[in-house]
C-alpha cells in the first residue's frame, strides 16, 4: 500500500476532492470492521476511512492474490473492446483504450466474491455479472454515465 496522506489517496483513487482539515482528518480510521454482518463477528473486514463527506471506505484484502489471478485469467479469456451505448446502439470509442469482460456465476469464484460483498454491504448482489476491466499500460476510460433509462 502506498505511504500517502488521506487528500493523496483520495485524489489518487477517486479524482480531485476538497482538502481535509485536521479536525475532519482527526476523525478518519482504520479498523476490522465486525459490525456489518455476524460473519464479521468471526472474521472482521480490514476497512479504512479516507472521507466522511463524501463517505469514502475502502475495505483492505477482500480478495486474496490467488482470488484476484484466477479473477484475472478468467477475465482474460474474455475480453473485448469497451463499448459506449448512444441510446441507440453500442460502438467502440477510439478514445476508449479498456478492454472489458462480464463474468456471470458461473464461476464459483464469482459467486464467492458476490457473497463476501453482500456479507461487508447487507445488499445482495446477485443482480447480473461482474465487469472485469483492463485499461492497459497508458489505457484511458474518460468519466462518463452509466445510466440508462428503461430499455
Amino acid at each position: 500500500m502506498l505511504n500517502l496522506a488521506p487528500n493523496e489517496k483520495i485524489e489518487r483513487t477517486y479524482g480531485q476532492t476538497k482538502s481535509l482539515t485536521d479536525t475532519q482528518q482527526s476523525r478518519l480510521t482504520c479498523t476490522y470492521n465486525s459490525t456489518v454482518s455476524a460473519y464479521a463477528k468471526l472474521a472482521p473486514f480490514k476497512m479504512e476511512q479516507l472521507s466522511l463527506e463524501p463517505y469514502i471506505a475502502p475495505y483492505h484484502g477482500f480478495a486474496t492474490r490467488r482470488e484476484m489471478d484466477l479473477l484475472k485469467a478468467l477475465a482474460k479469456a474474455e475480453l473485448t473492446p469497451a463499448k459506449i451505448y448512444d441510446g441507440k446502439k453500442l460502438y467502440i470509442d477510439k478514445e476508449r483504450t479498456a478492454t472489458l469482460s462480464w463474468l456471470t456465476h458461473k464461476h464459483d469464484l464469482v459467486l464467492q466474491l458476490f457473497k463476501r460483498l453482500e456479507l461487508i454491504t447487507g445488499i445482495c448482489q446477485y443482480g447480473g455479472p461482474l465487469q472485469v476491466s483492463n485499461y492497459g499500460i497508458g489505457g484511458y476510460f474518460h468519466e462518463h454515465l452509466d445510466f440508462f433509462d428503461e430499455m
